[in-house]
This record gives C-alpha cells, structure tokens and sequence, in this order.
C-alpha cells in the first residue's frame, strides 16, 4: 500500500482510512470502518475529526493493522507517548538517498575519512585474498562460490563451496 496517508494536510487517522479504502470497500464508509474497529460511527468520527485529542493506543494499533498503515505506531509513539515523545521515532519514509544524505551531513570530515580508510583497507585484503592471478573472476565479497573441478579424465565432477570474506 502506498504512504499517501502520510501526506495529508488533515486528520491521519482519516487519510490512512481513505487510503486503505482504494484497496477495501468495506473501508469506504465510517460507518463500516467502526464496525471493523469495533467502536461507535460517533467515536471514529471523534477521531477523524480532531475532536478527540488522545486516540486509546489499542484503537490506534487496531487502525495501523485494518488499514495496513504501520506508520500510525510510529506516529502515535511520536506525538502521544510520554516516553515516545522524547525519543527519535521515523514518522515518515526516506528514499535511501535521502536517508544517506541526512546521514553524511550528520558525520563529520574525519568520521567520514576514517570510514574511507577502513573501507579502502577492506578492498586491499579481500584482492590481496582473491584468485585473480589464476584469471578466475573474482565474486563479490561474503557471496559463496560453486567451484567446479572436473577429474584429469573428464569423467568425474567435484563441487567445493568456498565463502570469500
């Protein structure tokens, strides 16, 4: 299911149940949804509406489920939860360029030249470890790798699983 509840400019609780409604048709009405929900049309619309503040963590963990929009956790542990308010909660969802980008600002120039080396000192072991020089292709590191042996009289065939690190 798409994140497009998490764009609303209205109530989330609403626009996750519309969004989930593209895919159920029981969800198309409050009505239906409450009933789903197992709490009264006024009440849902209670929360639909802002007019109740506080949303019960049960109600909210039912609604994340029946709408398949799990972010509504998130969500509410963020701006609900005593404790959840004082912790950093992804309400949203990041491409990985995005995440990376927030990530890289966040380090600073010798965290990130530390990271280099250590990348770059990874890269040397794993050549220096690797069949190159027999002219065999060299695998991906941490990928196994079927080696097929064939007997000097082609008849038998020998398989030797290695695991390059």
């Amino acid at each position: 299911m798409e994140n497009g509840c998490m764009n609303c400019m209205g109530n989330i609780y609403r626009a996750c149940r519309e969004e989930a409604a593209r895919y159920s048709d029981k969800l198309r009405s409050r009505e239906s949804a409450a009933e789903l929900l197992g709490i009264s049309t006024s009440t849902l619309s209670n929360y639909e509406l802002g007019i109740t503040k506080t949303v019960p963590v049960d109600i909210v963990v039912m609604m994340a489920d029946l709408y398949n929009s799990p972010q509504l956790k998130n969500l509410y542990c963020k701006r609900e939860c005593p404790i959840g308010k004082q912790l950093p909660v992804a309400t949203e969802i990041d491409g990985l360029a995005s995440v990376t980008v927030r990530l890289l600002n966040d380090l600073d120039d010798e965290e990130i030249q530390r990271m280099k080396d250590s990348a770059v000192r990874k890269e040397q072991k794993i050549q220096q470890t690797t069949p190159e020089s027999a002219g065999e292709p060299v695998p991906d590191p941490g990928i196994p790798v079927t080696i097929r042996q064939e007997s000097p009289d082609g008849e038998e065939a020998a398989e030797i699983r290695k695991s390059i690190i």
